[in-house]
């Protein structure tokens, strides 16, 4: 017998990205439906970034049997932030809680979420994993990247906080309005100035699969990080640009010394020859650096979607609507 739902206005949305998750999608479905208090109503929705296995005919199982299912399923595989933002414009709860389909961030902390944003009237509540739960190079890179990026952009990336968050409806209005081609909630958020409270909580295993946000999407999105929200090209290109001076002051310095002042002068080439190639070697620094600036700006500024939804479910009847929407980076909502 199909569940359906018909309020206009819910009061939770679960956002939940997955690519290549066939068999989390049942054990997830089941946690959050114990977790999620019965005087709530809710929908959950995933996101299908291009996944390759059976996920969307789970997702199309599970929706007819429970009409608060709802999903998007993305053309091909747009990437993990992608998916949390097309999520996002979807939902139409008073609170939005994004959670990864794996079972490693835990539905039983959802009564938790709520309870503290009760409690604290805050915007953001950020889940934060207790201690170190994770494999030691992940978690090393992970707090070097905290750092990093607070000291370059002047804001603050909690250690042990990823994307296992609740958002009030304020909040979820805000992420949505903001443009950006590639997006980084992780600076985006603080990036607000909303009031943010945390909730702790024990990391848990992956139920099922392996995982397919792999080292070097990390790194990526590290990189996007870093170029979005600091002005770390500028800062490395006034550095080397400075030494590049310094260097050359000093090696003008030596040369008018020894040629008017000592008896070792000895002519040559050998002092062009290597301002020559320091010099090339900062200009190609810079130029690498403003090109990546520069494609940024490019992709700001040309008219094509953001992502490309080819099959969705949103409605709250047992029909499945499959229209091919794009999402172009004016954030249009469904």
């Amino acid at each position: 017998m199909t569940k359906s739902y018909n309020e206009s206005f819910l009061d939770l949305s679960l956002i939940v990205p997955c690519h290549n998750e066939e068999a989390n999608i049942r054990p997830l479905y089941e946690a959050v439906s114990r977790a999620i208090p019965s005087r709530l109503s809710w929908e959950i929705i995933f996101i299908d970034d291009g996944s390759r296995d059976g996920t969307l005919p789970a997702l199309q199982r599970l929706r007819n049997t429970d009409t608060r299912v709802k999903y998007l399923s993305l053309l091909t595989n747009y990437g993990h932030q992608h998916a949390l933002m097309t999520g996002l414009r979807a939902c139409r709860g008073r609170y939005g809680l994004m959670l990864d389909a794996d079972l490693q961030h835990p539905p039983e902390c959802i009564p938790e979420f709520l309870e503290e944003q009760q409690r604290s009237g805050a915007d953001i509540i950020d889940g934060r994993r207790r201690g170190t739960q994770q494999r030691w190079l992940k978690a090393c890179l992970s707090n070097w990247f905290s750092r990093v990026f607070r000291c370059v952009s002047g804001i603050a990336v909690e250690p042990g906080v990823s994307d296992f968050r609740l958002c009030t409806r304020r909040a979820v209005d805000l992420l949505c309005s903001i443009q950006e081609p590639h997006p980084f909630l992780r600076g985006m958020i603080p990036h607000l100035q909303l009031r943010r409270s945390f909730v702790d909580y024990d990391l848990g295993m992956r139920h099922a699969g392996t995982p397919s946000y792999t080292f070097r999407k990390s790194l990526h999105l590290a990189w996007i990080g870093l170029l979005r929200f600091s002005d770390l090209p500028y800062r490395v290109g006034l550095l080397v640009s400075g030494l590049f001076m310094l260097v050359a002051t000093l090696q003008g310095v030596n040369y008018l010394y020894r040629r008017f002042f000592t008896n070792n002068f000895i002519p040559g080439n050998t002092d062009i020859v290597l301002l020559l190639c320091l010099g090339f070697s900062v200009t190609t620094c810079l130029l690498v650096l403003l090109l990546r600036q520069s494609t940024l700006v490019l992709d700001r500024l040309r008219e094509q979607p953001t992502v490309i939804v080819a099959e969705q479910a949103l409605n709250d009847g047992p029909e499945v609507d499959a229209p091919v929407v794009s999402i172009p980076h004016t954030f249009s909502h469904f």
